[in-house]
């Protein structure tokens, strides 16, 4: 209506269930509300960025809206409706396509209320190294808000690509690497791990050792060509 969006009370969902008894987080997810895709973040007043993957053409920049406060505030809430403020539309990707980095700068086609843009590491910061105390905030698997605390540095060898630790998933592609110290985004999640181990009839999140596995992986930020230019 003119002031508020309405959803469908949940996604449809071609995911098997999870496997019998849950754990404290399958039981999380399974009672909550699955609604989105992909996440995303301000880097400039009307300029969004998330993973390459989540808007690759202009077909996914005019069939897609990009929601603010898509989060609980108590536990159980059902999400049915978003103030039309909190909706915004694509106009135009602004990024060149790479072949090589997962990413993709939107232009929204008004600048949201109130929303101020995150920092970034800049190329005259340096860059990211030691012990960082990082945190990736998203969707994963189109559940509402949810922060991955105690996210932890892996490996920095690759010249564009921050290999790290952290309890994300699917539709955490796009959510912004932050490092708490400095309070900038590090980089854009783009890929990683696998979320689960399938059974005959179900599944059940993987866990990995520290160390183990392939770990998560972001786009260093201050890398992608022009990204001054859109900040600005």
């Amino acid at each position: 209506n003119d002031s508020h969006y309405f959803v469908n009370t949940n996604k449809i969902d071609d995911e098997k269930n999870f496997s019998m008894p849950m754990g404290d987080l399958e039981k999380t997810f399974s009672s909550q509300q699955k609604l989105s895709d992909c996440t995303g973040f301000l880097i400039g007043p009307d300029i969004l960025a998330t993973a390459g993957h989540c808007m690759e053409t202009k077909e996914d920049c005019e069939k897609n809206f990009w929601v603010f406060d898509y989060k609980l505030e108590y536990q159980n809430q059902v999400l049915s409706t978003f103030p039309e403020e909190n909706v915004l539309e694509c106009d135009k990707i602004v990024s060149k396509e790479d072949t090589l980095l997962d990413y993709s700068i939107i232009k929204l086609k008004r600048v949201p209320l109130n929303r101020p843009p995150l920092k970034i590491r800049s190329l005259s910061d340096g860059e990211i190294s030691g012990n960082p105390n990082l945190v990736v905030i998203g969707y994963p698997l189109g559940h509402p808000l949810k922060f991955a605390l105690q996210s932890t540095l892996r490996d920095t060898s690759k010249p564009d690509i921050i290999n790290f630790e952290s309890d994300t998933f699917k539709g955490n592609s796009g959510s912004p690497l932050i490092n708490i110290q400095k309070g900038w985004v590090e980089g854009i999640l783009f890929s990683g791990e696998g979320d689960f181990i399938y059974e005959d009839h179900c599944k059940r999140i993987k866990y990995c050792a520290k160390g183990t596995c392939r770990g998560e992986e972001a786009v260093r930020i201050n890398k992608i060509p022009e990204i001054s230019q859109w900040i600005n």
